[in-house]
Order: C-alpha cells, then sequence, then structure tokens
C-alpha cells in the first residue's frame, strides 16, 4: 500500500509516434508497481462512461456542446486519477498533460495540497521523418485508406501536425522546468527493446536524484 506523497509521478512527453504509450505500457507489465495513463484516453473514457469521474458531467456536456475542457477541470481530472492510485502505485507515469500553460498553473496551485510530488520527466526524441512514418502506419492500422494516407497532401497535413506538437511539446517543457523537474532525454529512434531499456534507466535515474533530495 502507498500513500499519495510516496507516488512518483513522471510525466512522459514526446513527438507524435515516439513511443510514449508503448514504453509506458511495457515499463507497467515489467513493475507491478506501476502504472500508465495518458490524458487524452482518460478524457475519453470519462466521456464514454467506461471511466468514473466526479467530473464526467462538465466533460460530456463540453463535449457535447463541443467546447474546450475548461484548464481547471483538466487539470483536477489528471490529479483524481493521480490520486486514484495512492492504494497500489509507486510509480505513476502521465503521458499528453499538460496542454498549455493555464492547465498546468491549475495543477501546479492544487497538487500541493494532495502531496502529490512530481519528481520529472521523460522526453522521447525522434525527428520529423521517424514521426510521420509511425503517424502513417498507426493510422493504416486503424482503417485508413492506403492511398490517401501516403498522398502528397496528406503528408503535408501530416508534417503540419508533426510541428504543430512539436510546439505543444516546448510548452510542455517549459512547464516541468517552473516547477524545477528533472528531464531525462531518451532517444527513440531504436528499436523498442533498447528504447525501452533507456526509458527504464531514465526512471531510475529520476528516483535516485529523488532520494538525494529528501
Amino acid at each position: 500500500m502507498s500513500s499519495i506523497d510516496g507516488i512518483d509521478v513522471v510525466f512522459v512527453a514526446g513527438p507524435p509516434g515516439a513511443g510514449k504509450t508503448t514504453v509506458t505500457e511495457e515499463y507497467e507489465k515489467s513493475n507491478p508497481a506501476a502504472v500508465q495513463f495518458g490524458t487524452g484516453d482518460l478524457m475519453r473514457g470519462i466521456r464514454e462512461g467506461c471511466i468514473d469521474s466526479k467530473y464526467s458531467t462538465i466533460l460530456r456536456e463540453a463535449s457535447e456542446r463541443r467546447l474546450p475542457v475548461p484548464s481547471d477541470i483538466f487539470s483536477m481530472v489528471v490529479r483524481e486519477q493521480i490520486i486514484r492510485t495512492a492504494d497500489t502505485a509507486e510509480t505513476v507515469m502521465v503521458t499528453g498533460f499538460p496542454y498549455g500553460h493555464s492547465d498546468w498553473k491549475f495543477f501546479k496551485d492544487t497538487i500541493s495540497d494532495e502531496g502529490i510530488k512530481p519528481i520529472g520527466a521523460v522526453v522521447l526524441n525522434i525527428g520529423m521523418d521517424i514521426s510521420v512514418t509511425r503517424m502513417n502506419e498507426r493510422d493504416i492500422k486503424k482503417g485508413a485508406d492506403v492511398k490517401v494516407v501516403y498522398s502528397s497532401k496528406e503528408h503535408l497535413a501530416y508534417e503540419e501536425r508533426y510541428q504543430m506538437l512539436i510546439g505543444r511539446l516546448a510548452i510542455r517543457l517549459d512547464c516541468y522546468r517552473q516547477l524545477g523537474l528533472s528531464i531525462m532525454p531518451v532517444f527513440a529512434e531504436r528499436p523498442l527493446v533498447e528504447v525501452c531499456a533507456d526509458f527504464n534507466k531514465a526512471i531510475d535515474t529520476l528516483k535516485e536524484k529523488k532520494k538525494y533530495n529528501e
């Protein structure tokens, strides 16, 4: 059993296709006291009724009215999910957070009251060409038309998406630095086994830094 102030919260970031979900799920499999969640999947699960949350009504109404999720609610949902892990987890890996500085401000202003103490972030790095290729492959697996995916028009759209999300990544890194978090880079343009090994080392390093600073 864990208490909330004993949980190691690690943010995982990177461009689309960097393997954030894959490496965190692999870490979860080999570490029974670790859990991971992506904020995008979390929000969808709550809206669709698959995940219980006291913010479900607000999220469903925002979705039905096609309104953005308020920054404070977005942050509260992430905090709620972290707190839920207190009885079973020692390490929580969060991907896709924050969306922007306003989300981070609400999160930063409230976590100290709950005893939530993030220990750092791991950033998976890949270039645009690899990112676009992996986005193509992912969409094809989901049933997208191959000819459309590999058309010149769609290629430009994928590149624009990469650039947009790189901008969001820069915001996330700035937010992590605001809280004084250590940021561990992992080069992700390699076989999965190598990336996972370095990802595990990065989390171990963050945990060691936490012990040193206690």
